[in-house]
């Protein structure tokens, strides 16, 4: 079982629980704490998660690898939030020197995330403020075809017992690069903790 919850976070990364939790539902900061405490490792956060973020700058502090921190700009109905700037903001939240995964958040087609973003993103992993570069997705398919190219290091997709279309969209083409993969609404929509996992390869189906 303890074999079972961990996993590495994508291509040479963190070894990390599969269970992360989010903090847009205000969990409160004894929840973040218990989880820290059980093991979990892997945290999401927006900006206005307030929560997670003043309570994990004192969670990290002294250990910063022992944690994987996810976060990014989000996609608008016309255009999206500054990508450079909503990195600084996070990293003063924070109170750190990178983060982990930076999504691309809210993706629904992909015209929405455009060249150029994918560029952005890109020359910010080269500067290293960032370690892993990818989107949270809506449009599966496309998720599918950026994880086989590995242009990408990390995919946030829906994923539960009513949504399955990532079996058969997204995870048999992640065997090649074996990006990082993040599965949100794990219980539909009553969840406040995800499920985030590197699913186990080569992919056989549900299980």
């Amino acid at each position: 079982m303890n074999d079972y919850l961990r996993a590495s976070f994508g291509k040479d990364g963190p070894t990390v629980h599969r269970m992360g939790l989010s903090g847009s539902y205000w969990p409160g900061k004894r929840a973040i704490y218990r989880a820290v405490d059980e093991g979990v490792n892997v945290f999401f956060a927006y900006g206005f998660d307030l929560q997670m973020t003043r309570t994990l700058r004192d969670v990290v502090r002294g250990r910063r690898e022992d944690f994987v921190i996810a976060t990014g700009p989000y996609n608008l109905i016309i255009g999206h939030t500054s990508i450079r700037k909503t990195l600084e903001r996070r990293l003063r939240q924070f109170q750190t020197d990178y983060i982990d995964a930076f999504l691309f958040l809210g993706v629904m087609k992909e015209q929405q995330f455009s060249l150029a973003v994918r560029d952005e993103l890109l020359q910010l992993k080269e500067e290293g403020l960032v370690r892993r570069v990818g989107m949270s997705c809506h449009d599966r398919a496309f998720a599918g075809r950026l994880a086989a190219e590995g242009s990408m290091d990390a995919f946030m997709v829906r994923y539960n017992a009513a949504h399955p279309g990532a079996e058969k969209d997204v995870f048999p083409h992640l065997a090649e690069h074996d990006p990082a993969v993040i599965s949100y609404t794990a219980t539909r929509w009553c969840c406040v903790v995800g499920f985030w996992a590197q699913i186990p390869r080569p992919w056989t189906g549900a299980g």
